[in-house]
């Protein structure tokens, strides 16, 4: 459990994986416990952690949450925007990446 708390790759993708786990708990699914799962798991890897570390763990955590929540985006983009699958893609990342 001591390496959620350690700065570093692992407990960002932790933190990363906890924000889409989160899109999980609102509508269409309804899977509400997920969110206080998620919220819990995000908590824990905050301790311990200097401010730079906590920013990029919440950045993480902000860019698994609009991830999953925005992915209709890129079936706008692709499907009625008709961009190649690669640009709709980069553009999303991007999107996700600026909004987290």
């Amino acid at each position: 459990m001591r390496w959620i708390t350690r700065p570093g790759w692992p407990g960002n993708l932790l933190a990363m994986v906890a924000g889409a786990l989160i899109t999980l708990a609102l509508a269409p699914f309804d899977i509400w416990p997920l969110a206080i799962v998620a919220l819990v798991v995000f908590y824990l890897g905050l301790r311990d952690l200097t401010p730079r570390q906590a920013l990029w763990r919440g950045w993480s955590y902000g860019f698994g949450l609009f991830g999953g929540g925005t992915s209709w985006i890129y079936v706008s983009i692709h499907t009625y925007g008709e961009a190649p699958v690669w640009l709709a893609a980069f553009l999303m990342v991007l999107f996700c990446a600026a909004v987290a």
